[in-house]
């Protein structure tokens, strides 16, 4: 009886003491999964606005996952390499398609899935046991999968837009400042520059800077407070919205801002990308609540505030006339359109309205 015990007794510690082991070994594998598959889908809309919506760059994305695979080992052993798959995922129904060449829903979002494994012939073999082969396993397989996705906001949390909201019409054909039939769409250049218009996206005149017959560019925002003081709309142009703001939800247009914020601006935005909501054109006119349509982003040129400086409102910079240049103030923001897909943080993604603004990767499985 102590004999068979003995044997029993070691080889439950043997069974323990490898299963330990390998339970390591696959939290390494899956580590080394989920970098590989953000790494990856951070790749999938590599290619400029308007090259969408989105056509994802399903090969740009598999490499830069497989490159990830490499830069993570198994028990100190570097691995080599993984299974990269890239599709869609149905964020409602949880399910991965492979099928690239599909129409993609409002709930496919572009996915890359990295599947490695430790096993005969792959990222140096499977694992060894030391104990357990006194019960005949000398090795044990292991194995792990992640996928990670791109999506597109339905709602920006906390900090993520600046107070400035612009007109949905100025993404119309008309404005000559974006072309939506370029996929999803895309900025349209100055010739002169080669570089995508700048128009005032926001001024002091009442209801904004018009950018063609009929449509306003943009206002000040103050997303859900009914508050437009200077000091109030200092702190949004700091750290931008206090609470979250969703698509469909309202946001509060406040015109007026005071000269100071433009001042703001000019000491904190110039040179920086910011997401600002898209609402109706109508709503920019005057005070009131409007719903949020989506995001866009946009580069701050200049911010302006007021003094003999009237021109610069219509030429930025001086004797580069404006498209739509504003001679009705000597305050005004100046931005313009960017050309490449802007990452939102702190903010949910789904199958929202794309344009040009996406939420970080991330893991969904």
């Amino acid at each position: 009886m102590v004999g068979v015990s003995l044997f029993v007794f070691v080889g439950v510690t043997a069974f323990v003491f490898d299963v330990g082991r390998w339970w390591v070994v696959r939290n390494e594998l899956q580590n080394a999964a989920d970098a590989a598959a953000l790494n990856g889908a951070g790749y999938l809309l590599n290619p400029p606005v308007g090259t969408a919506p989105p056509t994802p760059n399903w090969a740009l994305a598999t490499a830069n996952a497989q490159g990830a695979v490499s830069l993570n080992s198994s028990e100190k052993v570097a691995l080599s390499t993984g299974a990269v798959t890239v599709g869609y995922w149905d964020f409602a129904a949880r399910t991965f398609d492979t099928d690239t060449l599909k129409t993609p829903t409002i709930n496919d979002l572009p996915a890359v899935r990295v599947a490695i494994t430790r096993s005969a012939g792959q990222n140096a073999g499977p694992m060894l046991t030391v104990l357990a082969g006194i019960l005949g396993s000398q090795s044990i397989d292991a194995s792990a999968t992640a996928t990670a996705v791109i999506s597109y906001p339905t709602a920006a949390g906390a900090g993520a837009l600046a107070p400035i909201a612009i007109g949905n019409c100025i993404l119309d054909a008309g404005t000559g400042l974006w072309d939506p039939n370029n996929g999803s769409g895309a900025p349209v250049n100055n010739p002169s520059t080669g570089e995508p218009w700048k128009f005032v996206v926001a001024s002091g005149a009442a209801g904004g800077s018009l950018c063609g017959t009929g449509c306003l560019c943009g206002q000040w925002t103050t997303f859900d407070a009914d508050i437009n003081s200077a000091a109030y709309v200092r702190k949004l142009i700091q750290e931008g919205n206090s609470t979250g703001v969703a698509v469909d939800s309202p946001t509060w247009i406040n015109p007026g801002v005071q000269a100071t914020n433009f001042g703001d601006v000019a000491d904190n935005l110039v040179g920086k990308e910011i997401i600002v909501p898209v609402v109706a054109n109508s709503a920019l006119g005057s005070k009131g609540q409007t719903p949020v349509l989506k995001y866009a982003c946009l580069r701050v040129d200049a911010g302006i505030q007021g003094g003999n400086q009237n021109t610069v409102c219509n030429e930025f910079p001086i004797g580069v006339p404006l498209k739509y240049g504003d001679t009705s103030t000597n305050k005004c923001v100046i931005g313009h359109f960017v050309d490449k897909p802007c990452s939102i943080g702190n903010s949910n993604g789904g199958g929202g309205p794309y344009l040009g603004v996406f939420v970080p990767p991330r893991l969904v499985q």
